[in-house]
């Protein structure tokens, strides 16, 4: 995925009310369990048994921002990573760095507040 098919997946203009609606829900549940996991520093031996393991939150947060379709393709070029990375991420079979979940934190945050000032827009104009 390149240039204007990723950039078609931003483009919060093509992106019904209903759906702005569900994706911050969405993204509000995954910041938190983002969160959680990113503030967890225990060993993997020691740490507590989150709701999600790595690949399931990959796999969510992909979808999430990038459609069921070309996650692992958007996912890879917002993080300048390898797809295969995101892939094998993805299936369990290799853990993704520490950086990454700070920088997917940092992605959904942002993409949540183009969201909520989306649907707060179209509030506005639904009320005129």
């Amino acid at each position: 995925m390149v240039g204007a098919e990723l950039e078609q997946l931003w483009d919060l203009d093509a992106i019904e009310p209903v759906q702005c609606a569900a994706r911050i829900a969405f993204l509000e549940g995954l910041r938190a369990k983002l969160l959680h996991h990113h503030e967890n520093t225990t060993s993997t031996a020691t740490r507590p048994r989150l709701l999600m393991t790595d690949a399931e939150l990959l796999t969510r947060i992909g979808q999430a921002l990038f459609g069921e379709r070309h996650w692992q393709a958007g996912l890879a070029a917002v993080l300048g990573v390898a797809h295969r990375s995101v892939g094998r991420w993805s299936l369990g079979t290799l853990e993704p760095p520490a950086r990454i979940w700070a920088e997917l934190l940092a992605i959904a945050e942002g993409r949540h507040q183009e969201l909520a000032a989306v649907i707060e827009e179209l509030k506005r104009r639904q009320t005129s």
